[in-house]
């Protein structure tokens, strides 16, 4: 006799199968595209990050002259990958590195 264990066990298999069967080419998408962008930038093909012409004109001014709006468009840069980044990040837009 089947009991709902069972029932439970072989639809619990099933569904398992057909998530791998599913996700599997979407990963193999994700990680091949993860390696051609990491080669692209170790030989230099790919930029870091692209500029942000508001902000690399020059260093900003002292944080103490600034007050309010002005703050909070200061930028950290990362260590990285030189992208500069928020005050509010904790990690870096372009890499994911801590800042």
């Amino acid at each position: 006799m089947i009991d709902g264990a069972y029932v439970f066990l072989v639809l619990f298999v099933t569904g398992s199968i057909v998530v791998l069967v599913v996700s599997v080419p979407l990963f193999r998408g994700f990680v091949t595209d993860a390696r051609e962008r990491h080669r692209a930038r170790k030989t230099g093909e790919l930029e870091p990050y692209t500029p942000d012409e508001e902000f690399d004109s020059g260093p900003p001014a002292a944080l103490e002259e600034k007050t309010g709006h002005e703050r909070e468009r200061l930028r950290v840069v990362c260590w990285n990958c030189g992208c500069r980044n928020d005050l509010a990040y904790r990690f870096c837009r372009e890499c994911s590195e801590r800042l």
